[in-house]
């Protein structure tokens, strides 16, 4: 069974270069930022 979980974004502080950095590894990927983030939180548990 799967399960919707809805939540608000999160919104961190970071300096701008892992900001670039971040985005710059999204495009590679051909994701975007929310797309590349749940990727990341997909693979951290464990659903990849």
């Amino acid at each position: 069974m799967h399960r919707t979980i809805h939540c608000t974004p999160i919104k961190f502080h970071a300096p701008q270069k892992l900001v670039d950095a971040i985005h710059e590894e999204a495009a590679r990927q051909g994701m975007n930022l929310s797309e590349f983030m749940r990727s990341i939180a997909r693979e951290k548990v464990g659903l990849n």
